[in-house]
C-alpha cells in the first residue's frame, strides 16, 4: 500500500475511528484506524495483494449517519471475506466506527444498529 493510497484511505476515516470485529471465526480485537491499516498491510505483505472493498447490499439505515450493509473484501490472490457491517459516520461522511458480524448474524447486527441509533436520539 503506497503512501498516496494510504492518504486517500485516511481521508475517509475520523481520527478516533474504531473497528470492532464480532465474527465467530475471524475475531480481531477492536482496532484504531492505524491498527486496521496495519492488518491490511500484513495481508498485502504475505502475498494476498491489494484489498478491494465492495458493498453488495444495504440492509438498513437509521437516521442520517448509521447503516448496516453486506461487505466483501477481496484480495488479488483470490481470497475474500464477507461480513455484515454496522457503520457510523460523521457529518463529513468519514467513518467513525465499523462493527463487523458474520454474514448470517442478522439479528446481532440489527441489534447493534438499533442500539447505536438509540444512543444518538
Amino acid at each position: 500500500m503506497s503512501d498516496a493510497e494510504l492518504e486517500v484511505l485516511r481521508e475517509n476515516y475520523t481520527d478516533d475511528f474504531v473497528r470492532e470485529d464480532r465474527r465467530r471465526l475471524v475475531t480481531i480485537p477492536a482496532a484504531s484506524f492505524e491498527e486496521f491499516i496495519e492488518s491490511l498491510r500484513t495481508y498485502w505483505e504475505l502475498g494476498s495483494g491489494a484489498p478491494s472493498f465492495s458493498v453488495s447490499e444495504v440492509i438498513a439505515v437509521r437516521g442520517e449517519r448509521l447503516v448496516l450493509f453486506r461487505s466483501r473484501i477481496a484480495f488479488d490472490d483470490g481470497r475474500s471475506t464477507e461480513s455484515l457491517v454496522v457503520l457510523g459516520h460523521d457529518d463529513q461522511m468519514r467513518a467513525e466506527f465499523a462493527t463487523m458480524f458474520d454474514p448470517d448474524d442478522h439479528d446481532a447486527a440489527l441489534a447493534e444498529l438499533d442500539g447505536r441509533h438509540a444512543e444518538v436520539d
